[in-house]
Parts: structure tokens; sequence; C-alpha cells
């Protein structure tokens, strides 16, 4: 079986401001492993990009990619319901992190409607 990991990396020839710090999503290998295992499982690897070359090149002739579209599904959902600190800051930028922990994110805004009661 021919490996076509996905890696789609921020360009190194962006300058950034020395003050400047980057925050961003960064799926950590084991989910992002566990996704791409799961779209294989279902038939979909030929459709994958191989780089982010070919997911350009989707792009521009108006194609998908059912990688980019789950992953894509994955990190608004995580931003929409967590917000952008727990996911990036609490969860080392992983959105799936941040669902593998709702039950922290129930528990704290239930602390928050509702206080301490001791």
């Amino acid at each position: 079986m021919v490996d076509k990991s996905v890696i789609l990396d921020v360009p190194t020839d962006i300058e950034v401001p020395e003050a400047a710090t980057l925050k961003r999503i960064h799926w950590c290998d084991g989910h992002w492993a566990e996704l791409l295992k799961a779209l294989r499982e279902r038939g979909l690897e030929d459709q994958i990009s191989g780089s982010a070359e070919e997911l350009n090149a989707k792009f521009i002739a108006g194609d998908l990619d059912p990688c980019w579209e789950a992953c894509n599904m994955l990190n608004m959902g995580a931003l929409e319901i967590f917000g952008p600190e727990r996911v990036i800051d609490e969860n080392a930028g992983c959105p799936v992190c941040a669902f593998a922990n709702i039950i922290q994110h129930a528990a704290d805004i239930m602390h928050g409607k509702y206080g301490s009661l001791n």
C-alpha cells in the first residue's frame, strides 16, 4: 500500500513580525492519522490529495477533497463550540482533542452558570 499521507504546512517564506506570536490549528499526529485511516476505510483514499500542491490544483479546477472537507468540518465545529482559546491554547491546536475534552468544557460552562456550591 502506498502511503499517501497528507502534510499541509504553513509556508516558511511568510514574514512575521518578531513581536507577533503565531497561533494556529494544528492537529495532533494521532488524530490526523485517525482521520486519514477512517477516510481510507471508506474507500476515499484515491480522492485524497497527496500534497499541498495537488490540493491547490484541485481547488483551482473546482474539485473538492474529502480529507480537506472533513478537516474543515471539524476545525470549524471546534472553533464554534469551544472558541479559539480552548482549541489552540488548551488543546495544542487540535480540534479533535478539544472534542475529546468536551465533558470538561460542559462542566466549566455549568460552573460558570451555577457557580461553586462550596
